[in-house]
C-alpha cells in the first residue's frame, strides 16, 4: 500500500503523475499528499526516517483508495511523487503551510530559514510544474467537451493536537455545496459513520489550492472527500471505503451546480 499507481505516466515532468490521462468518465481524481519520498538532495529534511513516514508526510493510504477510486469511475488519476514535506501542492504559493517549517508539533529543520533562492528553486521544481499539469489536462478535456468533476482524496488522523476527531469521513468543498452535501449524506448512509461537511477541515478557513483554484476558478464542481487513516489500515477497509466514495460521487451526479450562485460562493459554515 501507498505505493506509485501502477500504469502511471510520468511524461517528461518528475512533478506529476498523470494514470489514464485519456480516460473519458466525468471525474478527474487528484491525490496531491500520495507520497512520503524526500529526494536524497534534501538529506531528509533533518527528519528521522520514521517520523517522515507518518502523517506529516504524507496522507497514509489515500492514494490506493485514488486509485481504486479512479479505475472505478474511468478517470484520470493526478498524483505526486514528493513528500508534503519538500513542498505542500495542495497550499498556494505564497502560503507558508506550502514549504513548512512545522508541521503539526514537529519541527522541519530541512525547511527552516530557507534563503529567497531556495524557496524559489522548490517551487520551480514541484509546485508550478504540478499545477501547470493538472490544468492542462482539464483545458484538454474541456477543448474536447468532457464534463469533468474534480475530486481531490486524502485521509486525516483520527486524533489531532490532543483533541479525537468524530468523523469516520468529510467532505470539503466551497462552491459545490449541492454536490459536498449530497456525497457526505450519501457516505453516512453507506458506512454508518458521522461524515462531515467541510470537516475536519473547512476550505472557507484554511488555505487550499486545488479545489479554489482548479475547480471553483474554471466553474467546475469540485470536491474533496477525507477518510479517516486509522479506517484505511487493512485492504479491506481500502477497499470499502474507495468503494463508498464511487457510489457516493455517482448519488450526486445529478445535482445541478451553478457556479456563479454567490450564496454558495459565500456561504461559511459556524
Amino acid at each position: 500500500m501507498g505505493s506509485e499507481p501502477k500504469d502511471a505516466e510520468r511524461g517528461g515532468d518528475e512533478a506529476i503523475i498523470v494514470r489514464d490521462a485519456g480516460a473519458r468518465g466525468p471525474y478527474v481524481i487528484v491525490c496531491e499528499h500520495a507520497s512520503s519520498v524526500i529526494p536524497p538532495e534534501y538529506d531528509g529534511l533533518g527528519l528521522d526516517p520514521e517520523t517522515a513516514l507518518g502523517h506529516i508526510g504524507w496522507d497514509i493510504n489515500a492514494v490506493d483508495v485514488a486509485s481504486r477510486v479512479a479505475r472505478a469511475l474511468d478517470a484520470p488519476l493526478v498524483t505526486a511523487p514528493v513528500s508534503r514535506l519538500v513542498i505542500d501542492l495542495n497550499r498556494p504559493e505564497v502560503c507558508c503551510e506550502c514549504i513548512p517549517a512545522r508541521s503539526e508539533d514537529v519541527p522541519v529543520p530541512g525547511n527552516a530559514d530557507l534563503t529567497a533562492q531556495a524557496r524559489e528553486e522548490r517551487l520551480a521544481r514541484w509546485h508550478r510544474p504540478f499545477h501547470d499539469g493538472l490544468g492542462a489536462l482539464l483545458d484538454r478535456r474541456a477543448a474536447l467537451g468532457l464534463a469533468t468533476f474534480l475530486v481531490g482524496i486524502h485521509s486525516f488522523t483520527p486524533v489531532y493536537a490532543g483533541v479525537a476527531r468524530p468523523w469516520g469521513a468529510g467532505v470539503l468543498y466551497r462552491a459545490s455545496r449541492a454536490q459536498g452535501e449530497r456525497v457526505a449524506r450519501s457516505m453516512a448512509e453507506a458506512s454508518g459513520e458521522k461524515v462531515g461537511c467541510n470537516q475536519p477541515y473547512d476550505l472557507w478557513k484554511h488555505s487550499n489550492h486545488t479545489i479554489p483554484f482548479h475547480g471553483d476558478g474554471r466553474g467546475l464542481p469540485a470536491v474533496i472527500v477525507e477518510i479517516r487513516n486509522d479506517l484505511l489500515a487493512t485492504k479491506a477497509g481500502i477497499a470499502r471505503w474507495a468503494d463508498m466514495t464511487v457510489q457516493a460521487l455517482r448519488a450526486c451526479s445529478s445535482e445541478p451546480f451553478n457556479p456563479d450562485d454567490r450564496d454558495a460562493l459565500l456561504h461559511v459554515r459556524a
